[in-house]
């Protein structure tokens, strides 16, 4: 049994780092970022994620990284760059896709494929995320004195 879930968590950090060069998701979150209602749909059925005992360990990345998306749709963040807001919309979409690389029906392993996307595209746009972060924390210390 444990030879098979490893041999499932190496296929699954394969498929995250052929992820980026998947046109499916790129595609998907290019599309949707002009789509406001598909935008906040999208941000509302990733919000159920949060509480899953399964994303417990990126919860907080994912609350930055949905506000992040957010912030920059709306024109709130405007320093940001596309790639990486569109490598982030992917990782979300791919999240709320039950059929992906693994179904996330599948018990024990089917977020697996999930966090690891995640966690894959995190690490990308890593300097954007934390930069976003920053300005974030100054504009919200400032705006409260």
């Amino acid at each position: 049994m444990i030879i098979n879930e490893m041999k499932v968590f190496d296929n699954v950090i394969n498929y995250a780092q052929k992820f980026q060069e998947d046109n499916i998701w790129l595609k998907k979150a290019n599309e949707l970022i002009n789509d406001k209602e598909g935008m906040t749909d999208l941000l509302e059925k990733v919000k159920s994620y949060f509480n899953k005992k399964e994303f417990s360990k990126v919860s907080d990345s994912l609350k930055l990284v949905i506000t992040y998306v957010k912030d920059c749709v709306t024109g709130k963040y405007k320093m940001f760059s596309m790639v990486k807001l569109t490598l982030a919309l992917a990782s979300i979409i791919y999240i709320v896709t039950p059929l992906d690389f693994l179904s996330d029906f599948t018990p024990l392993i089917g977020f697996t494929d999930d966090i690891a996307i995640f966690s894959y595209v995190t690490k990308k746009i890593k300097e954007e995320i934390e930069g976003y972060a920053s300005i974030k924390n100054n504009t919200t210390r400032i705006s409260s004195t």
